[in-house]
């Protein structure tokens, strides 16, 4: 069979069993084959953005919230919340926000003013990171299963839920 340059006859079998035949570009074969093999599959829940060790304190306060010294440890964190230094869930939990609010609900962590403040519209001041680029749907589902992880565990692991 003569076929033209850039084209080839191909029967393959994809996800699901659907049968592929017929002529398909390079382009196009190479599109199939990233949607067919390509894609990591997906995950429920936390594990779907967050790695097991993912620590929320090492690996999204510290570098997302203390770089250019807002949340850092030292003489005037922004709102007096100080991201950085041990203690953090003891300065978070059931603490009153400077502006209103709780910074993190003990009884309803989805309507904490930590959350509002990264994921959404905050009742009062800006969105953080401020000046920096907004946090991922990742690091915001992390950061919310974390809330729920130690709003649930404070007090039994220690004073800063343990971390």
């Amino acid at each position: 069979m003569n076929m033209p340059s850039g084209r080839s006859n191909v029967s393959c079998v994809g996800s699901g069993g659907a049968l592929l035949d017929g002529a398909v570009n390079r382009a196009g074969l190479v599109m199939v084959l990233l949607i067919l093999f390509g894609c990591e599959p997906q995950l429920e829940g936390k594990d779907r953005f967050c790695p097991p060790d993912f620590n929320v304190i090492e690996d999204l306060f510290k570098p997302r919230c203390t770089q250019a010294s807002c949340h850092a440890a030292g003489v005037h964190p922004a709102g007096g919340l100080d991201l950085q230094s041990s203690g953090v869930t003891a300065r978070l939990i059931g603490v009153p926000a400077t502006c209103g609010g709780v910074r993190v609900d003990p009884n309803d962590p989805d309507h904490s003013l930590l959350l509002e403040k990264v994921a959404g519209q905050p009742v009062c001041g800006g969105r953080m990171p401020l000046g920096g680029q907004p946090l991922t749907e990742g690091e915001v589902s992390c950061l919310r299963e974390w809330m729920e992880t130690v709003t649930a565990t404070a007090g039994s692991s220690g004073p800063d839920g343990g971390q």
